[in-house]
């Protein structure tokens, strides 16, 4: 791909590619990034090729499931997880849709055990379904989970 403007007040595609490709190396190596923990702290790469913009740019749209619409409407995501890796690279990424990448984020398969405000006991993998099945927030249930939120709709959650 070529971006010749790369003003991001004035284009919205690179103002949309320069931010995932900053979310992404900084996972991966920016020890103070928050995330870092999920990625660069457990291995996690991006390849030598993608570590510069420019890299990234070239690459983007020959990247498996990449739909250039569908991306500047925020529905895709980029994942290497999916190819069981721990690289970013164009060879272990695809671009799949948001909802696809929630089922199989690492972070919200572990097991947690969730009780309604009724005391119906559930056990889940999956926070992104669960949440879904039961007209919850995903990322309400993990804060409980993580301790930074005490309270959530009479729901409590604990990780088994």
């Amino acid at each position: 791909m070529i971006i010749e403007n790369r003003v991001k007040s004035e284009n919205e595609l690179y103002k949309k590619v320069y931010q995932l490709w900053r979310n992404m190396t900084q996972r991966c190596t920016n020890p103070d990034n928050p995330y870092f923990k999920n990625y660069g702290g457990i291995g996690c790469k991006v390849c030598d090729t993608w570590l510069e913009l420019d890299g990234f740019i070239k690459d983007i749209d020959n990247i498996q499931g990449f739909d250039l619409d569908k991306f500047l409407a925020g529905e895709l995501s980029l994942d290497k997880d999916i190819s069981d890796s721990n690289l970013y690279s164009l060879n272990t990424c695809q671009f799949i849709s948001k909802s696809a990448n929630n089922k199989i984020k690492p972070n919200q398969q572990k097991a947690f055990v969730a009780i309604c405000p009724l005391g119906i006991e559930y056990v889940s993998t999956n926070q992104s379904e669960f949440a879904k099945t039961h007209s919850l927030n995903q990322a309400s249930i993990s804060s409980y989970l993580s301790g930074k939120l005490l309270k959530y709709k009479g729901w409590h959650f604990y990780y088994t």
